[in-house]
């Protein structure tokens, strides 16, 4: 089988017709594995940074300054948008790699919002029990000053009452 010259520039010409249009994006192959590692990924960095977002909402609740938690969780939001539009536009290495990013940046967020709020918790605990203990000694103090001013009120008074003569009225009538 021998093939004619003509043969076998024209099957060299398609060849790399096809290969340049596949470099060039012009034609896509659909990457199954890919994509679907990839929508994963971002699928996975979306819940990540949504327990994020509850994490520091609830350590918000908590008492704890969480304003530099925000700006953290600004950045992995944007940071997911941009995985998402790698992804929409099939770009799966880069948007494998920014789902990544998104998601330990989320796993550090919800990190440190853990430590806030358990450290709010103790630190409002703390607060509480000095509050509790602050208003049982001034309990005690206005008790025993209390007792005090009525002893000195009632030794007066029993020796004022004991210096009076009483009074007794008879009724010569009856």
């Amino acid at each position: 089988m021998k093939y004619s010259v003509k043969f076998l520039i024209r099957l060299c010409v398609l060849w790399a017709t096809v290969f340049i249009a596949l470099d060039l994006g012009i034609i896509r192959v659909p990457s199954v594995v890919a994509s679907d590692n990839t929508s994963l990924k971002v699928g996975e960095a979306d819940d990540a940074l949504q327990r994020a977002f509850m994490a520091v909402s609830e350590a918000e609740n908590a008492g704890a300054n969480v304003s530099s938690l925000l700006v953290q969780l600004e950045e992995a939001g944007q940071i997911l948008v941009e995985a998402k539009l790698a992804y929409n536009n099939a770009n799966f290495n880069e948007a494998t790699g920014a789902a990544d990013e998104c998601s330990v940046l989320a796993s550090s967020v919800i990190n440190q919002a853990s430590t806030l709020e358990s450290s709010a918790l103790i630190s409002t605990r703390v607060l509480l029990w000095q509050m509790i203990a602050f208003a049982a000694v001034g309990g005690f103090v206005f008790a025993i000053v209390l007792l005090m001013i009525w002893v000195r009120f009632r030794k007066h008074y029993v020796k004022n009452l004991n210096s009076k003569k009483p009074r007794v009225e008879f009724d010569a009538e009856a």
